[in-house]
């Protein structure tokens, strides 16, 4: 009888245990990193203006402009899933690529970069002259571009 009723009990406990402690590894693996903003601009040329878009990790989307020496003016927001801002994340890691400068002065250029923390790595380049950009970066800037297009033009809709 004690038998059965230790079995009975073990039985019903060990799914809960069992489970608690998977859901905890679980979580633990797929926590989003720390705090962190995605943006990408075009600019330079005789004006020296930028406009560009900075996401960060909680879904804030802005599109902003900038004139040399002045600062930010943002011309739209939108609020996005955070989970959109985690699949950018991703994919930026994923191109791999090292941060780099594949510009002239006075080039007009496009950039991409990614904030964390005390850390900024930026892509620089001119989008007449990609030679030596890597495939991954500029697909990544047209495909984040259209991103945050479609969605600032939802906004305004």
């Amino acid at each position: 009888m004690q038998w059965r009723m230790m079995s009975l009990i073990a039985g019903i406990l060990f799914p809960f245990l069992f489970l608690a402690c998977s859901k905890s590894s679980v979580q633990k693996q797929n926590l989003p990193p720390g705090p962190f903003t995605i943006g990408l601009a075009q600019g330079g040329g005789f004006t020296g203006m930028e406009t560009g878009y900075h996401l960060d990790k909680w879904g804030n989307l802005l599109a902003y402009r900038r004139l040399p020496g002045a600062e930010e003016e943002v011309s739209g927001q939108a609020l996005v899933r955070a989970d959109s801002a985690d699949y950018w994340y991703a994919r930026l890691i994923r191109a791999g690529a090292a941060p780099a400068n594949y510009l002239r002065k006075g080039d007009v250029y496009r950039k991409i970069y990614l904030s964390e923390g005390d850390s900024t790595r930026i892509w620089l380049w001119n989008p007449a002259d990609t030679e030596g950009v890597p495939s991954e970066i500029l697909t990544f800037y047209s495909e984040f571009l259209g991103f945050c297009q479609r969605h600032l033009q939802k906004k305004q809709k």
